[in-house]
């Protein structure tokens, strides 16, 4: 067997977070090493802004600082073309083009690794074992390797979801339910400081995560076309959405996919009569503005708990 490529680079962003440990797995059964880049920093941000459009959302202009990281290092960087990760939807159209997106400004070396993910089309299993025929493999040993790698993501989506959950350290203390996609949540750049802040005022909070557990409903609504959505409409109108205290959607300047579905999923809280604040950040954001408005929105909340609990004793 004659590989193609002795080394491929995996950027720790975008699909990385959406198929955890998938592609670390499936490269490795294949006999093919990885380098996966370091976690998000100011530094990877700051290297973004020499090749990205200034137009890009915060999680576009990671991923490049991110392919950059690692551009010297390996044969080829991994950039699928993410179509639908869920049968019936789709997926937000900068995945569509992204391998073309990065060829455009990374130029010949490395190159760029691409294949459809497109669930409505195909199995992801077997778009994998397409991938494994193209580096030069078997489909035997492709579909041995997909098999297991799919294995991989979902045992790790099940530890994401177990620890995705931080209960406040007072017995009383609210429960927040926290929104986004993927890529924001578990960016350590995106998502850290907003999840610390949490902690440090000691409440509970939930970060949504995106197993098999949360498929979207039948009776999801036609119009509701992306993928993440779909899942987040899920979360909002299952019975279990009505313990919160409240929800924190977390998005990103620019982000034309949730600038069409924020204020449905304001309406949707405000008819369940749980309150919900939006937390957009970019890289300007500074840290004593998030703080600031986490603080408001979560005091608010205790107040009004705390006097619906009065009133219930008077």
């Amino acid at each position: 067997m004659s590989l193609r490529y002795k080394t491929i680079g995996i950027p720790r962003a975008f699909y990385f977070h959406s198929f955890p440990g998938l592609f670390e797995t499936f490269f490795q059964l294949l006999g093919i090493e990885t380098v996966i880049s370091p976690p998000s920093d100011k530094h990877i941000l700051q290297a973004a802004t020499n090749v990205c459009e200034a137009e890009h959302c915060l999680p576009n202009k990671l991923f490049d600082g991110h392919v950059l990281s690692i551009a010297d290092r390996v044969d080829a960087v991994l950039v699928p073309r993410v179509i639908s990760m869920t049968r019936g939807y789709i997926a937000c159209p900068r995945f569509g083009a992204l391998p073309e997106a990065t060829r455009a400004w990374l130029r010949e070396t490395p190159q760029v690794l691409t294949f459809d993910i497109n669930e409505t089309k195909e199995p992801l299993q077997r778009s994998l074992r397409r991938l494994a025929v193209k580096l030069g493999c078997s489909s035997r040993e492709g579909k041995f390797a997909a098999t297991k790698a799919i294995e991989a993501m979902n045992h790790r989506l099940t530890d994401l979801r177990s620890t995705n959950i931080s209960s406040g350290s007072e017995p009383e203390a609210p429960l927040f339910l926290v929104l986004g996609h993927s890529y924001t949540l578990h960016d350590k750049f995106i998502a850290t400081p907003i999840l610390q802040k949490l902690r440090s005022m000691k409440v509970g909070f939930e970060v949504m995560s995106f197993d098999d557990s949360l498929a979207p409903p039948k009776g999801t609504p036609r119009d509701i076309l992306w993928c993440t959505f779909a899942k987040m409409y899920n979360r909002l109108t299952s019975p279990g959405a009505s313990l919160y205290a409240g929800v924190i959607q977390l998005t990103t300047f620019n982000c034309g996919c949730d600038s069409m579905m924020m204020e449905r999923f304001r309406r949707l809280c405000r008819k369940r009569d749980v309150p919900y604040m939006i937390l957009m950040v970019d890289e300007h954001t500074g840290r004593a503005g998030i703080d600031t408005r986490l603080e408001a929105f979560v005091d608010s909340i205790s107040w009004r708990e705390a006097a619906g609990r009065n009133g219930d004793q008077e």
